[in-house]
């Protein structure tokens, strides 16, 4: 009996002596959380920044063509016919009204020649015919001879007449389509191209050779829509020839297409520049078009974030109570003007956009500016 009361002693004291170390340990977990002290804000991240501008500035666009001839012609026989005679070659120059091709004629000169001859015999015949009406009107004015005689002579010289002015437009006719068998210069120039040799059968509208005059030069380039409207006739413009030594030529806008050849194709402009020194034919030009832009924002290019893919962005400053953040902006980017970058977005024209530090940063965080 008295061994069961000590083991129950026993307990209650190793009992006791647990919740007494149990308690001790709160209290020096607690004591030692209260010893710590409290977590400190993240320091701001310090970033360089810079201000967003505006700029109206004035561009050049550059648009590349090929010098030609201003005057220049494909030329054609408006007749079928085998090509007898061609004098000229490639590269050769020629003067106005010179002969550069002809066709064989001797049909076309054979009727020519039978067309005179009955013109001849028609017109003999009317010497005749018109002294007989003559002798008939004098006898009838001497009611010596009947209104049927006089009606009859009449008709008589009307169809001789008509007979010789028909002879007369066949022999015209044979005329100009003898002249059609010459194929002369219409201007002075430069034979560029020939299509056809002597021997070859031609056709009407088929080009045999290509001419391109003397003197005066243009360029035609294929411009966007929306700088059409800033473009006028007769106002000058540079040209730039990069392959020649030649260097900056001034010319002028001679015309500016208003029908493109179809949706979203560029509209022809030509440009035309006065024959001088080693300009010539067949250059390279780039046409300079002046390109009046309105109002944009503009940042440095360290500014933007990703600039050349699908999302750029921006970090721009933010003025907050508590201190300054920046906020992350998506940007469209437009180009370049005089080292910048012009961008459109839901940008404060008055708040400046960070240009180092970006590394890490986020929507919203702190900054510390550095100057």
């Amino acid at each position: 009996m008295a061994s069961r009361t000590f083991d129950r002693q026993r307990l209650t004291t190793n009992a006791v002596a647990a919740c007494l170390l149990g308690l001790a340990f709160l209290m020096s977990c607690h004591s030692g959380a209260a010893d710590q002290p409290a977590a400190e804000a993240p320091t701001p991240q310090r970033v360089q920044i810079a201000e967003v501008e505006t700029s109206t500035a004035d561009r050049l666009l550059r648009f590349s063509g090929t010098l030609r001839a201003a005057s220049r012609a494909q030329l054609s026989f408006p007749l079928a016919a085998r090509i007898a005679e061609r004098p000229v070659e490639i590269g050769d120059e020629v003067r106005r009204g010179q002969l550069l091709a002809r066709l064989d004629d001797r049909e076309i000169r054979n009727n020519l020649a039978t067309a005179e001859a009955t013109l001849d015999e028609i017109e003999a015949r009317q010497v005749q015919v018109d002294a007989e009406l003559g002798r008939v009107r004098q006898l009838a004015a001497a009611k010596a001879a009947t209104d049927q005689e006089l009606d009859s002579a009449e008709a008589a010289a009307s169809s001789l007449q008509a007979s010789l002015d028909a002879a007369s437009a066949r022999r015209q006719e044979a005329r100009r389509l003898l002249s059609e068998t010459r194929m002369t210069a219409p201007y002075a120039g430069v034979v560029t191209a020939i299509h056809m040799e002597p021997g070859e059968m031609a056709s009407p509208g088929r080009t045999v050779l290509e001419v391109s005059g003397a003197g005066n030069l243009e360029v035609e380039v294929g411009v966007p829509e929306r700088l059409v409207p800033q473009l006028k006739e007769g106002e000058g413009v540079t040209l730039e020839l990069p392959l020649s030594s030649q260097g900056a030529v001034q010319g002028t806008l001679r015309s500016i297409g208003r029908v493109a050849a179809g949706v979203g194709s560029l509209f022809p402009v030509v440009v035309e520049v006065p024959g001088q020194g080693t300009v010539a034919a067949g250059m390279t030009a780039e046409v300079l078009l002046p390109a009046h832009s309105d109002a944009q924002l503009t940042v440095p290019l360290a500014a933007v974030l990703n600039p050349g893919g699908s999302r750029p962005s921006v970090f721009q400053l933010v003025d907050a109570p508590e201190g300054p953040r920046v906020r992350k902006v998506a940007v469209e980017v437009d180009r370049l003007v005089n080292g910048r970058v012009a961008v459109s977005g839901e940008l404060d024209s008055q708040q400046p956009v960070v240009v180092a530090g970006h590394s890490g940063l986020l929507d919203g965080q702190a900054v510390e500016v550095v100057r």
